[in-house]
């Protein structure tokens, strides 16, 4: 009969249990309540402006440039270590056919020496073209006043330049030479070229090899040879005659130098 009894007990007990919910951590909630746009309660409205522009992009994403002026009488200005600031807290959201997309937080501060009568916040997203939805919370640290801003942007999808496409087609057709030379295997010798600065003093020149039929390589300056390494990775090292100059004198070094193989 005990063990009947300990038995009915025990249920209770478990069924206790699984219906009691978890402690909250209020930590946790706190976390979670700053990183969304959330207005808090009486608190004073902020006034702000919003604007935003698209000045560049980033592979196949928009920059969305989120501007939000603050009129800086608004403001409180609090001493931190000897120094005046202005502080905000700046959490935004962005949504997807209503949906979040991403999410973010920051904190500016500015001196209180300031000049201008509006404090000036600037966000970058880079987006993908499409219709967003984007959600600002502007707080200010020092005081009780806030600002929820809540707008529907259209990103446009920006394509290059002409000096960019020329860019990109003249990058695309080395490559392209490059992949040719490889793939036949036919002997060649390159010098990779030097730094693009002032140089002076002894210089390591460096040759690139392509191709297996090159066994060996010479070097010569003014018809004198200077040195015949026997690895095909060949390096030498020269003296920069023309120390006061950059491209003249490397020019002329370059076309003092043969190579034989």
């Amino acid at each position: 009969m005990k063990a009947l009894a300990y038995s009915e007990i025990n249920k209770i007990e478990l069924i206790t249990k699984v219906f009691t919910p978890p402690e909250v951590n209020p930590e946790d909630v706190h976390r979670i309540l700053r990183s969304v746009v959330l207005a808090t309660p009486n608190a004073v409205k902020l006034n702000a402006e919003f604007s935003v522009t698209y000045p560049a992009k980033q592979g196949t994403r928009t920059d969305a440039e989120l501007l939000v002026l603050v009129p800086k009488s608004q403001l409180v200005l609090k001493d931190v270590g000897g120094s005046k600031l202005y502080s905000l807290d700046v959490t935004g959201e962005v949504l997807k056919d209503d949906k979040l997309y991403e999410n973010y937080r920051y904190r500016f501060d500015y001196p209180g020496d300031l000049k201008s009568d509006k404090v000036a916040v600037v966000l970058d997203r880079f987006l993908r073209p499409g219709d967003y939805k984007a959600r600002l919370k502007v707080a200010d640290l020092n005081s009780n006043t806030e600002a929820i801003l809540e707008n529907t942007i259209t990103v446009p999808e920006i394509f290059d330049s002409p000096e960019q496409q020329k860019q990109k087609e003249q990058s695309a057709t080395t490559l392209a030479a490059i992949k040719d030379e490889v793939e036949t295997n036919q002997p060649m010798l390159r010098i990779v070229p030097m730094p693009d600065e002032l140089l002076s003093g002894l210089q390591h020149i460096d040759t690139l090899v392509l191709g297996d039929k090159i066994a060996a390589v010479e070097f010569s300056l003014d018809g004198k040879k200077i040195q015949a390494p026997a690895a095909v990775h060949a390096r030498s090292r020269l003296r920069q005659r023309a120390a006061g100059s950059t491209h003249p004198g490397r020019g002329r070094e370059r076309e003092r130098r043969s190579h034989h193989w």
